[in-house]
């Protein structure tokens, strides 16, 4: 990307509300655990691969929604990189270590991308970074038909996609609802939870901003507990502009609508 140092052009940048994060397979007998989910999640440093690997083009997310988004739920915390809650998390959930900080792992997962170079690099990070706490993970990488053709299956044990251009929360019925496995939904993880499935019924009859406020945000807290996604990161926005474009409108999910809007001005030279 071009810097604001070597370049004559107008360079904009805003936190947007795409949201990356790692699905999983909860039929999995080992990714059944909510502590393995949420040791997979301790043993992740966001922050290191945003800045080394997304050069700091991306803030770390806890959940699907952008806290710009109105139904956002402040209350859900950041999952912070902990190693070492990590690997207390493993062993209390009967997965030992069987050599310590030896080479053998406590078991193994494989992971889905695409065969795109950063995808492959993130992926690389992942399998780095939860080797740390003893979890070996295969990276298999596929041309996009093949990867997300296995994710609609549920042919996977983890995955990592995004969440583009969310706008109301009745999305989350489609992603995490008991009845939206696939064909019926996005529920690719088959994640179950009678609870989660009430309060989603209830945010489809409700009304009220209000009442819907609080029934989502009641859903994020569920879901931070439970982590049927690990949230990863919701991606910034960069549009680089000649400065002679007015009207130019950068939204947080990253659609150029407003690009009817553009004029240009008159360049002195």
């Amino acid at each position: 990307m071009p810097s604001k140092e070597n370049s004559r052009a107008a360079i904009r940048s805003d936190q947007g509300t795409n949201f990356q994060y790692i699905g999983m397979n909860l039929e999995h007998p080992i990714l059944k655990h909510r502590a393995v989910r949420e040791a997979i999640a301790c043993a992740i440093d966001r922050d290191a691969i945003i800045q080394h690997i997304l050069k700091g083009l991306a803030v770390p997310a806890t959940g699907l929604l952008a806290p710009q988004h109105w139904a956002y739920e402040p209350a859900v915390p950041e999952i912070r990189y902990d190693p070492e809650r990590a690997k207390r998390l493993l062993d209390e959930a009967g997965f030992i270590d069987p050599d310590g900080d030896g080479p053998l792992p406590r078991f193994k997962l494989s992971f889905k991308t695409t065969n795109i170079d950063l995808r492959k690099r993130i992926a690389e990070a992942f399998k780095e970074q939860l080797a740390r706490v003893g979890i070996e993970l295969e990276v298999r990488t596929y041309e996009w038909g093949t990867f997300y053709a296995d994710i609609k299956k549920g042919n996977f044990h983890l995955y990592s996609l995004e969440w583009i251009g969310v706008v109301d929360p009745d999305i989350y019925f489609n992603l995490f609802h008991s009845t939206s496995v696939p064909p019926d939904g996005n529920n690719r993880g088959r994640y179950r939870n009678a609870e989660l499935d009430r309060l989603l019924e209830r945010g489809r009859q409700a009304m009220n901003p209000e009442e819907r406020r609080r029934i989502y945000g009641a859903v994020q807290r569920i879901l931070a507990r439970d982590l049927p996604y690990v949230p990863l990161w919701w991606w910034r926005n960069v549009v680089v502009m000649q400065p002679s474009v007015r009207g130019f409108e950068l939204y947080p999910d990253g659609k150029l609508i407003s690009l009817k809007k553009v004029t240009f001005a008159a360049v002195t030279r």
